[in-house]
């Protein structure tokens, strides 16, 4: 389907750097787009624990009628849903009613261990993950992630500051084991390095805290702004990335450090079925770090491969929406 002069109904969680870039990516491409976030209904954080107490479903219904009374004077040619599990299965069945022939899609960037959307199949016409391992249990169409325009070449051309950085959640329990180990292997090789591991979780940090307080150096409580990241990748010439226990779907920092032209180093098996994974500038590594090589880090020259550029967000969105 040509996006030029087509209508889209966009709703997903919130609006982050990457729900507001596939916005922006659609209006490149001659779209025009009305984009809500669940989150919206539920107002902001303190007004939605006011409401559990006071009327929470009232309130929450009344701006989910708000956006429909909107919606139904429309015409879209498509309608793209991210993360269906946070609506009620009433929710969809009243937008199929208003909107018996648009083309509905759904696209999952989480797992189903992680979140089990497959209740909510029935109403879409095709229902796309970034987990291969989902795709093929389940039946559903494989198509990985993206990357924004500001990462694209990021790397190229700059001093380096550090050998590796890190930047991510250190949401479970196998990944902050991972970094933490890497973290002590390349302090001894005398690595430069800079590591962000976002933990708003006060129970986690003081876990990290009595624990391993060495670590807590390396915590943040706030996600990074796309400057800083982008800040990070410029000063680095590898990235390292080590995927949720629960998913076999590769991460979005994956199609950032590779668009930037840095060396990719992760633990993810599965990037090497996909047709761009190249050694020389993908390295797979096990978790122990027993096959690492530091020598891949220290010898590597950031580069670009144009044919990368088919995972830029704007071939993504075109890619989703073909019908």
């Amino acid at each position: 389907m040509h996006l030029r002069g087509k209508r889209v109904l966009y709703l997903d969680v919130d609006k982050t750097i990457y729900t507001e870039g596939i916005k922006e990516a659609f209006e490149r491409n001659g779209t025009s787009v009305d984009f809500f976030t669940y989150n919206d209904f539920h107002g902001n954080r303190f007004k939605r624990k006011l409401d559990e107490l006071t009327g929470y479903n009232r309130e929450r219904n009344k701006r989910i009628n708000e956006m429909f009374n909107y919606i139904k004077t429309k015409h879209y040619d498509i309608i793209l849903i991210k993360a269906p599990f946070r609506m009620e299965h009433e929710f969809f069945q009243k937008l199929i009613n208003y909107f018996p022939k648009t083309i509905k899609i759904n696209y999952n960037w989480s797992s189903v261990e992680t979140f089990n959307f497959l209740p909510y199949k029935n109403y879409f016409d095709k229902i796309y993950s970034f987990d291969i391992n989902d795709c093929e249990k389940y039946g559903l169409n494989y198509y990985p992630l993206f990357y924004l325009p500001e990462f694209e070449k990021a790397g190229l051309y700059n001093h380096k500051k550090y050998d590796i950085s890190f930047v991510g959640s250190c949401f479970n329990e196998g990944r902050y084991e991972f970094l933490r180990s890497f973290i002590n292997y390349i302090r001894q090789e005398c690595l430069k390095y800079k590591f962000y591991l976002y933990s708003p979780s006060i129970k986690q940090n003081l876990k990290v805290l009595f624990t391993n307080p060495s670590m807590m150096r390396y915590i943040g409580f706030k996600f990074l702004p796309l400057n800083t990241v982008i800040k990070i990748m410029k000063n680095s010439s590898s990235m390292i990335d080590y995927p949720m226990d629960t998913q076999t779907g590769l991460t979005m920092r994956t199609f950032e450090t590779i668009s930037a032209g840095l060396l990719l180093i992760t633990t993810n098996e599965n990037i090497k079925k996909e047709p761009f994974y190249r050694p020389e500038i993908i390295k797979v590594i096990k978790s122990d770090l027993s096959d690492l090589n530091l020598e891949w880090i220290k010898e590597f020259t950031p580069k670009w491969d144009g044919s990368f550029e088919e995972y830029s967000i704007n071939n993504w969105i075109n890619k989703i929406t073909e019908y």
